[in-house]
């Protein structure tokens, strides 16, 4: 496919899709996910690295 070009590209399986954010919103967000757990007593607290 040429830059500038549009076209259909068709999907192949088993490709995946992976998604980023910012590190900065992840720390803020994975902080605020972390003390909801704990203000709501979660049974299980999800991982987080």
């Amino acid at each position: 496919m040429v830059i500038g070009e549009e076209g259909y590209v068709p999907a192949v399986d088993g490709d995946s899709v992976i998604l980023s954010i910012d590190a900065n919103i992840q720390s803020i967000v994975t902080k605020y996910l972390e003390e909801a757990c704990i203000d709501n007593k979660c049974e299980e607290r999800p991982e987080l690295a």
